[in-house]
């Protein structure tokens, strides 16, 4: 709960009571506090995540089942709570998908199964965690966090993250492996990405708001590169 805030949609069963709202929760440095709220379809509150206070912003919660064990977890930056109670499972300790100069744009994880174990990770911009909440590999700098997206970008089989923060775009593997980076068009930090093709082609491109509206295909940097040539827009 909280201004500005994103959401998210899924089969959280509903709990027979309710702990009442915490009033006015704060951060141990005095900031206001948020809280994850889950509703009914009915807009009835289905349960809070009392056992987690997060700075406020526009968070985007993502909604999966990442031990496949039919069960439902919700994933707020690096915190996973229960879809059935909102009680917290794990905290990540590491990146939450977010970058720090805009902390008002929120949390952007992003969730996927990048290696096809059939377990799904919980991705953020500079740490890739396994559903336990094990750190699978990742980068050591607060900066290197942004916010993230999943796509197959250069059409391997096997999905990449895109991780946008700082003017800058990266293209990371899912052994943390960066193999492109991309200047965002016009200027600005950047916000998170979008990742489709355009009607003429299947080559996969990147999107990110910034001070334009620049595209990035790493398939086509990879085509251009290894042809000398300066990449297409």
């Amino acid at each position: 709960s909280g201004s500005d805030a994103g959401g998210g949609t899924g089969d959280v069963p509903v709990e027979p009571s309710l702990p009442g709202i915490v009033p006015d929760p704060q951060l141990p440095d005095g900031r206001s506090a948020c809280q994850v709220v889950a509703f009914t379809v009915s807009g009835d509150v289905k349960w809070i995540a009392h056992d987690l206070m997060l700075p406020c912003g526009g968070h985007a919660p993502a909604l999966g089942d990442l031990e496949g064990d039919g069960v439902v977890e919700v994933v707020v930056g690096d915190a996973v709570m229960d879809g059935r109670s909102g009680a917290l499972l794990w905290e990540g300790g590491a990146g939450k998908g977010a970058y720090p100069t805009h902390p008002e744009v929120g949390y952007h994880t992003v969730i996927a199964d990048l290696d096809g174990d059939g377990l799904q990770e919980v991705i953020t911009g500079r740490t890739l965690y396994d559903a336990n909440g094990n750190a699978l590999c990742g980068f050591s700098s607060e900066e290197d966090d942004g916010f993230t997206g999943v796509a197959d970008l250069d059409l391997d089989g096997a999905g990449e993250v895109v991780s946008i923060g700082g003017g800058l775009g990266r293209i990371i593997e899912a052994d943390c492996t960066v193999t492109a980076t991309f200047t965002l068009a016009g200027g600005g930090n950047g916000g998170p990405p979008t990742t489709a093709h355009s009607a003429t082609d299947l080559v996969p491109e990147v999107g990110a708001a910034a001070g334009a509206t620049p595209t990035f295909s790493p398939r086509r940097a990879a085509a251009s590169s290894a042809a000398g040539t300066a990449p297409p827009p």
